[in-house]
């Protein structure tokens, strides 16, 4: 089990500290905890003896765990080069023998959104270093250097400085960044993206990206034989469904079915001609499963 905080890794660790082992980097004061003897051999012997492994991404560098019967990776992870790193230390020697279960903590638009403000706080000194001169930097900054060290100050010999830009460092937060912005676009969102980034895409059933209320929604109307009549029904219901674009939930039934079709579940809005009470309504709702 891969967790990102040394801490929550710990406390996870004692639950099952019987039958576990924990591992984690050298400097973090909890590596007190970490049993030498177990962890020297890991690394010599590429395998564990206990039940549980549980360990931050400092894992040793160049470990490779080669264990037949080792099937389950648990990961906590936000940084998915990380993640695929971490994944990656179990090495497979039969394709068709051997398998890994693999269950990755999904992160919801809102906590995707928090990593970019963090990114854009990393980034603030060096975007306007990027968008500005080096006289308007030191005019602005000359109080504040920049405790990420993106933009640093290197002496010249003749008692001066210049400005420099940790170039490398800043188009990989860009690139980070842009990568959280195309996720949040994704209709599955996260998960989606770790499903595809897994190469798993054919595997995850329908309704995968469905929110649960959105599914137990649909689910009911379905089951039940639900019919919306008026305007207002059909409003009440959209926003029971809870479909959104750019922020604002939809209550066009082509937007919806759209969007239905993009989280590949089979469930549509079916408008039809339809009485009640002696009054002939258009175009009422109701709601049908397509065959998977």
């Amino acid at each position: 089990m891969f967790i990102e905080s040394a801490n929550d890794c710990y406390e996870l660790y004692k639950q099952f500290k019987e039958h576990s082992m924990f591992i984690c980097g050298k400097s973090h004061s909890n590596y007190k905890y970490v049993d030498e003897e177990k962890r020297e051999k890991l690394l010599t012997n590429q395998k564990f003896d206990d039940l549980f492994l549980f360990t931050t991404q400092t894992l040793d560098a160049g470990l490779n765990i080669i264990d037949d019967d080792l099937h389950f990776i648990i990961v906590d992870i936000s940084d998915p080069d990380v993640l695929v790193q971490c994944v990656g230390r179990k090495r497979i020697r039969d394709a068709e023998a051997d398998y890994v279960h693999l269950v990755v903590k999904n992160r919801s638009n809102g906590r995707l959104g928090h990593d970019k403000g963090n990114l854009t706080t990393r980034m603030k000194h060096a975007k306007f270093l990027e968008e500005h001169s080096q006289e308007e930097y030191d005019r602005v900054f000359y109080r504040e250097p920049d405790p990420y060290q993106l933009v640093y100050y290197e002496p010249l010999s003749n008692g001066l400085y210049k400005i420099g830009l940790n170039q490398l460092l800043f188009d990989s937060y860009k690139y980070k960044y842009k990568r959280l912005e195309d996720i949040q676009e994704m209709a599955g969102g996260y998960r989606q993206f770790i499903v595809e980034l897994f190469g798993k895409k054919g595997s995850v059933s329908m309704d995968a990206y469905l929110d649960q209320n959105t599914r137990t929604a649909l689910e009911e109307a379905h089951s039940q034989e639900l019919v919306f009549y008026s305007q207002k029904e059909k409003r009440a219901f959209a926003v029971k469904l809870n479909l959104k674009v750019n922020g604002r939930i939809i209550t066009s039934f082509r937007k919806i079915n759209e969007l239905l079709a993009i989280k590949e579940t089979s469930f549509r809005v079916f408008p039809h001609d339809a009485k009640k009470d002696g009054k002939r309504y258009k175009t009422a709702w109701r709601i049908i499963q397509m065959p998977k």
